[in-house]
C-alpha cells in the first residue's frame, strides 16, 4: 500500500469467463492499483530468469531497477548490461513468443526454427510409420519431450501426443494391442489361467528395446498433427481476444440415426437436422452429441 513502492496494489481483480462483465482481453486474475485502476507492476520467475512488467514503459523500467537493486543488496549479482529495455515483443521465454496486436489481441507463438523442427519430427514419425511396424525408441523419446514443450504453446497438440506415449510403453508387459495397459482384474485372470501367482510377472521394469511397435492410434495422431503444422510460418494462438460473443445452445439432440439443433441469432432462427452416415451412427452417444453441437456451431 506504500505509494513509494513500485509494486503497490490495492486489490485483486477477478475477470473470469462466465462472469457478468467479463472482458476477454484482460487477464483472468490481476493485481490492481487504487486510484487509477491500472495493473500493478509485477515480477515473474522461470527457473533463474526474471521478467518484470508494468503498465507503461517507465513503470516497467522502474520495476526492473527495483528488482536489480534488491538482488544486489542481497549479494546476488545483477549486471545492468544484461537487462533488456521494456518492450512488448521480448522474444522467446519458456518456449513461447508473446505477440501483441495493438488494440486487438494477445497471442502466443514460437520461433521459426522450432516450428521447422516440429514439422521435421512429425515428418520423421510419419516416415517410420510408412516403412515399418516398429519405430526407434530413443529417438521417439527425445522427440516426445520436444513436442510436449510445443504443446504448452499450442495446446491443440496435446491429445495427439497420446499415440506417442502409448507407443513408448508398448514394449511393457500386459499392454493390449491398442497400447493401453490391461486392467488388474484381467491381468489376475490371465495369471490364474496360466496357473501362476508369481508377482514378478506383474512388474514392468527392465530396459526398452531399440525399436518398439507403434500403436494403431499413432497413425491418426500424426496425421492430425501434420494437418495442424501444414503452414510455412508458426500460427498465432489467441490467448486474450479483443472481441467476444455469447453462444447459447438453444436446442439440440442426437440419436442413433439422426440429429437436430436450432439457434437464435438476433431475430433469426437457424436450424440443422439430418441423418447420420454409417460411420457416425456406429459411434458412441457421447460422440454423436458432441458432433451434433460442433457441426451446428460451424454452420450457424
Amino acid at each position: 500500500m506504500d505509494k513509494h513502492n513500485i509494486f503497490r496494489w490495492s486489490h485483486v481483480r477477478l475477470n473470469l469467463p462466465g462472469r457478468k462483465g467479463y472482458i476477454p482481453h484482460l487477464p483472468w486474475v490481476s493485481k490492481v492499483r487504487d486510484g487509477d485502476g491500472r495493473l500493478a507492476c509485477d515480477l515473474v520467475c522461470y527457473v533463474d530468469d526474471l521478467r518484470s512488467s508494468g503498465n507503461s514503459w517507465s513503470k516497467a523500467r522502474s520495476a526492473s531497477r527495483a528488482i536489480g537493486s534488491k538482488l544486489n543488496w542481497l549479494g546476488i549479482q545483477e549486471a545492468t548490461r544484461k537487462r533488456r529495455d521494456p518492450c512488448q515483443d521480448p522474444g522467446p521465454w519458456a518456449w513461447s513468443l508473446v505477440v501483441i496486436d495493438p488494440g486487438k489481441s494477445v497471442m502466443l507463438s514460437v520461433t521459426h526454427e522450432r516450428w521447422i523442427k516440429t514439422k521435421e519430427i512429425i515428418g520423421w514419425i510419419q516416415e517410420e510409420i510408412n516403412t515399418s511396424d516398429t519405430i526407434e525408441f530413443k529417438t521417439l523419446e527425445r522427440h516426445q519431450g520436444f513436442l510436449i514443450y510445443m504443446s504448452c504453446t499450442y495446446n491443440v497438440l496435446t491429445p495427439y501426443l497420446k499415440g506417442i506415449h502409448l507407443t513408448l510403453d508398448s514394449w511393457r508387459p500386459w499392454q493390449k494391442d491398442d497400447g493401453w495397459k490391461m486392467t488388474m482384474s484381467k491381468i489376475q485372470a490371465a495369471l490364474a489361467e496360466k496357473g501362476s501367482e508369481d508377482q514378478e510377472l506383474l512388474r514392468s521394469g527392465g530396459k526398452p528395446p531399440e525399436r518398439v511397435k507403434w500403436v494403431p492410434r499413432l497413425k491418426d495422431d500424426i496425421r492430425a498433427s501434420s494437418m495442424f503444422t501444414d503452414t510455412k510460418e508458426p500460427p498465432n494462438r489467441v490467448v486474450r481476444p479483443n472481441k467476444s460473443a455469447t453462444v447459447v445452445y438453444s436446442f439440440g439432440d442426437a440419436s442413433g440415426s439422426g440429429f437436430g439443433s436450432s439457434f437464435k441469432i438476433g431475430e433469426e432462427i437457424r436450424y440443422l437436422n439430418g441423418q447420420w452416415n454409417e460411420d457416425h451412427g456406429s459411434k458412441s452417444s457421447n460422440y454423436r452429441e458432441l458432433a451434433n453441437l460442433v457441426y451446428s456451431l460451424e454452420i450457424a
